[in-house]
């Protein structure tokens, strides 16, 4: 890796936040003003779309299909690149998790790595009235696996 990445790759393990009409986003990736975040079905929708990275989008890998098997998804779970993107991305998550927790102290945010077919990160204040991005119910084997986390402001991490 060469010195003027790192930049980059800092931004993405430990990016800036910044809030726009009530709602918290990578300030990266902010909405685009044509984009009325009215046009969404709450706030914690609208976070939950900007707020995600694909792990795999930000560096060079193998892990593509060659489209040979369509049920497998786009990427070859099974690939060394697609597991280091995802232990990367647990890393990214935990990040933006103490992160988010240390410049917003009074506000829950909900922090999501995703490892199905494509290794996510996203986040989203948690809001009364609001369901959360995602129901954990429904999601018990792939948490048990580590191929889903879900860190939440309100919850003391487990040691």
């Amino acid at each position: 890796m060469h010195v003027m990445e790192a930049t980059r790759f800092s931004q993405l393990f430990w990016p800036e936040f910044v809030e726009n009409e009530g709602c918290l986003f990578l300030a990266r990736d902010l909405p685009s003003p044509r984009m009325p975040l009215a046009t969404f079905q709450d706030a914690t929708a609208v976070e939950s779309l900007h707020n995600h990275v694909h792990i795999l989008d930000e560096f060079e890998h193998g892990a593509a299909l060659d489209g040979t098997d369509p049920s497998r998804g786009y990427y070859d779970a099974a690939h060394p690149d697609f597991m280091a993107a995802c232990e990367a991305g647990k890393q990214i998550a935990a990040m933006w998790h103490a992160k988010l927790m240390l410049e917003y102290p009074d506000r829950r945010t909900r922090v999501y790595f995703t490892a199905d077919d494509d290794p996510i990160v996203r986040f989203h204040c948690v809001r009364p009235n609001e369901p959360a991005w995602l129901d954990e119910s429904g999601w018990q084997e792939q948490i048990r696996l580590e191929r889903v986390l879900v860190l939440d402001s309100a919850v003391a991490p487990r040691r």
